[in-house]
């Protein structure tokens, strides 16, 4: 096996970024999904045949800090179906049929007058772009108000931010979607987006994360912001994979290795987010809207687009949109690093979804699941210094509590060590089901 390693990852081969967005138009039935981020799912939050304005609120998880938006106005036509996502895991769906005009009008999701950016953030529907995208409320509750007083001087005890680190290009090389994004952000937009997230955290400085490899034409405008704004700008190597994990660009920034890699990196005092990200800020606490649109990669048999859909879209109609068809052997949602097989084009749009990949039939390659053999490939190539074969094989055989141990929540599903495994076994799947296994019993 012909195997590139790099410091802390693999060496992947160059690509050639799309910088073009298709819009796909609303559908006339929006199936909305009331799991549309990591671990959380939403209780429907209308009954069948009610009415609602474009953008109302249809789902809200228990803890109120995720909600479902409906993208278009209408009746409610179903609620409570159930589907199975792409993690394997049932969940409930709301349909709702476009109605007359007067109905698709915005419904703003929060009071005009609510002046609290923290909760209003919190009704919005924007979510982070790390590993597991949870609310984006969720990560920065925590920073924006006290975690707790100190009895003796009353002082507010803080979690800080010091940096805020906007990636504009993918976590996986394979995708274009950021890429698309980046060379036809509206600058006033993105600006205003920047703005609101310093307003909740108070970082001091902001950074761009560019690719070495995207021509320097397309950043020249970001660039010109960033320097009339005094903003630092950082490149990375895309074919140095995974240059842009949330836990490396951190200790690009501050020169130390983060805290923990996955769940708690801005305790590190560095925010990572996406360019689509702060964007959806301001769409969220500029415009009062709730995000109910995505921008997304489809890589199939005629090539890569970038798309721009409503949630609620069937991918059948998004793979339409920019001319795929036929009887494909496999749908993975994601990028061919880090993306997860899926059973339907018939499944909705979801917040969480970064892209679409399809594998003619002739390219599916049956996998079996063989023994580790010890070679430690994976230990070499993994970008957070830790050990895949052992951690794999506690999760293969239900060691729940050795994998904890081993810091299974520090693996951020990069896939490296799938990708270098000479027994081609299922790493990632296997960590993935170790963190499901570990979270549900310590929420027992």
């Amino acid at each position: 096996m012909d195997i590139s390693f790099f410091k802390r990852g693999v060496k992947l081969s160059g690509r050639v970024p799309v910088f073009d967005i298709t819009d796909v138009k609303a559908p006339d039935r929006a199936v909305l999904v009331m799991s549309q981020e990591a671990g959380i799912e939403c209780k429907p939050a209308v009954k069948v045949g009610q009415t609602v304005e474009r953008g109302a609120v249809v789902g809200e998880d228990p803890d109120g800090e995720s909600f479902v938006h409906t993208p278009i106005g209408g009746r409610v036509a179903e609620v409570g179906a159930k589907v199975i996502s792409p993690q394997g895991i049932e969940t409930r769906t709301v349909v709702v049929e476009r109605g007359d005009e007067k109905l698709q009008a915005w419904a703003p999701a929060w009071k005009d007058e609510q002046g609290d950016l923290l909760e209003r953030l919190r009704v919005s529907g924007v979510i982070t772009s790390c590993t597991q995208p949870l609310s984006l409320y969720r990560t920065l509750k925590d920073v924006a108000r006290p975690r707790s007083v100190i009895a003796a001087t009353s002082r507010e005890l803080r979690r800080g931010i010091d940096h805020i680190a906007v990636r504009l290009t993918e976590f996986d090389p394979h995708l274009s979607a950021l890429d698309a994004q980046s060379a036809q952000v509206d600058l006033q937009q993105f600006s205003d987006g920047i703005d609101e997230l310093v307003k909740l955290t108070g970082a001091r400085q902001i950074w761009l994360v560019e690719d070495k490899n995207i021509a320097k034409k397309h950043y020249e405008a970001l660039e010109k912001t960033a320097d009339d704004r005094n903003w630092e700008i950082v490149a990375f190597d895309s074919r140095r994979y995974p240059a842009f994990a949330d836990a490396l660009i951190g200790k690009r920034i501050i020169g130390r290795e983060p805290p923990v890699a996955l769940q708690n990196i801005h305790d590190s005092g560095v925010l990572v987010v996406d360019l689509s990200t702060v964007l959806d800020v301001r769409t969220a606490l500029v415009e009062n809207r709730p995000i109910t649109k995505k921008t997304i990669t489809v890589t199939g048999p005629r090539g890569t687009n970038v798309v721009r859909a409503t949630i609620g879209t069937p991918y059948a109609d998004i793979l339409a949109a920019v001319g795929e068809s036929g009887d494909y052997g496999k749908i993975i949602l994601g990028g061919p690093m880090r993306g997860r097989a899926h059973h339907s084009l018939d499944y909705p749009l979801t917040r969480d979804v970064e892209a679409i990949t399809l594998v003619a039939q002739g390219d599916v390659v049956l996998h079996e699941n063989r023994m580790c053999i010890s070679c430690g490939l994976c230990t070499m190539a993994c970008p957070m210094r830790l050990s895949p074969g052992l951690l794999s094989r506690y999760c293969e055989f239900g060691q729940w509590e050795e994998a904890d141990n081993t810091h299974l929540f520090n693996c951020i599903e990069c896939g490296v060590c799938a990708y270098v495994c000479p027994a081609g076994r299922s790493m990632v799947q296997l960590m993935v089901l170790g963190k499901t296994e570990v979270s549900s019993r310590r929420n027992a």
